[in-house]
């Protein structure tokens, strides 16, 4: 979920195989959809998939940052 109403914040989607290191290029997901909103006018669901292939990796972490780009 990300709120639409506040144009200074970034939201990227980061992966990685060990926790230590974190790929934030978003090569590696896929945004399914459009965003949908939630109906309150504030926020929206936006759905991603991993695009790794089970048999290529054992593991893959995917976590979510937000960033205040606000001075």
């Amino acid at each position: 979920m990300r709120r639409i109403v506040r144009t200074t914040v970034q939201y990227v989607v980061a992966v990685s195989d060990n926790l230590s290191t974190w790929d934030r290029t978003q090569t590696q997901v896929q945004q399914v959809g459009p965003p949908q909103p939630t109906g309150d006018g504030e926020t929206e669901v936006v759905t991603y998939r991993l695009l790794a292939s089970p048999e290529v990796t054992d593991w893959k972490f995917v976590r979510i940052e937000v960033n205040d780009l606000a001075p």
